[in-house]
């Protein structure tokens, strides 16, 4: 189970991509992919299960391109990552 310290760190990244994404980001920088920021978003997690990288790899991707139709669903399936006693 990852550290508070470490989720806070996802939380805090996948804002300041969504602040930064887009939709025209392709035209000014043509090398851009999403699934590089969703990676570099989940950087702090290490020890996650396949199954739950993957699902957050899917929520974070969405709230980068879309934060307000995906951003409670994205907070909480964080937040049920983080430990309750911190």
């Amino acid at each position: 189970m990852p550290d508070r310290a470490s989720v806070d760190d996802v939380l805090q990244r996948t804002g300041m991509t969504s602040l930064m994404y887009y939709p025209e980001i392709h035209v000014d920088e043509p090398d851009y992919t999403v699934d590089d920021d969703v990676s570099w978003c989940l950087e702090p997690l290490t020890d996650l299960t396949p199954e739950q990288r993957q699902s957050l790899r899917e929520a974070v991707g969405l709230v980068i391109t879309n934060p307000t139709a995906h951003r409670f669903a994205f907070f909480q399936e964080l937040l049920s990552l983080a430990p309750a006693d911190e």
